[in-house]
């Protein structure tokens, strides 16, 4: 998230800072308490929140924040919080004039020449000259423009900018749903014995690995109950195989 420019980010309070994958969709909903009270019974849970007071924003920072959070599902609510009006001086810049600068040049330019010969012969000699004189007119004409410096006006305007209060809640998926086929043969269908949470584990031991979270609203496929005598079964929830302990399974 960009924190400088998005506003989503000022007054932002992050619950959960682990790295998320980017969701391809963000899908925003209304914000009210039954609302985030049936996301959180589907088995989200709270990512972050973010409130702040500015002037309208558009949709999509909302969007790009809910992404860059990996939420994909988020609560929205803008509620009108008033106004503020007043006026304020605008300068603007005034060209500065064009003046054309014209500049005409006059020559005139004369010329005398003088020329002397002579050739020698075998019968004698002869000799000459010869005189050429004349003049010339030059006229030309250019122009120059020059621009002048600019000048700044000023304007004073009314202005009047309406302020709304942002609410987000940025949901994500608590008990994460896999890939893989319920089984078509298991012992039966159960839930949690108990109201809360519980671990899937990867091996039928306290210190496995653990899949995922399992709440006591899904449902339990158990596969095979007490495990190589230990005190887990194999089951299948929510697209996901692995094993519960099995005092906790109804």
């Amino acid at each position: 998230m960009n924190k400088n420019i998005n506003p989503y980010y000022f007054g932002m309070t992050v619950f959960d800072s682990k790295k998320l994958k980017k969701p391809k969709d963000v899908k925003i909903y209304n914000y009210s308490e039954n609302n985030l009270a049936y996301f959180l019974s589907k088995g989200y849970k709270i990512k972050a929140k973010s409130a702040f007071t500015e002037r309208n924003v558009h949709m999509d920072w909302a969007k790009l924040s809910a992404k860059q959070l990996g939420a994909p599902i988020m609560l929205l609510k803008d509620e009108y919080a008033g106004s503020v009006s007043g006026r304020r001086t605008l300068a603007f810049r005034i060209p500065g004039e064009k003046y054309i600068v014209t500049s005409n040049t006059n020559s005139t330019l004369n010329y005398n020449s003088n020329t002397d010969a002579y050739a020698v012969g075998t019968n004698g000699y002869a000799f000459g000259s010869s005189t050429t004189t004349g003049n010339a007119n030059y006229n030309s004409s250019t122009k120059t423009t020059i621009q002048g410096p600019d000048k700044y006006g000023y304007k004073s305007i009314a202005y009047k900018n309406n302020y709304y209060d942002y609410y987000a809640i940025y949901l994500v998926k608590k008990y994460i749903e896999g890939d893989k086929k319920a089984p078509k043969k298991f012992i039966k269908k159960r839930k949690l014995k108990y109201s809360g949470d519980t671990f899937l584990k990867k091996k039928p031991e306290y210190k496995s690995k653990t899949i995922k979270s399992v709440n006591d609203t899904q449902i339990i496929y158990v596969i095979k109950q007490n495990i190589s005598k230990s005190a887990y079964s194999k089951v299948y929830v929510s697209g996901h195989y692995g094993y519960i302990i099995s005092a906790l399974i109804k």
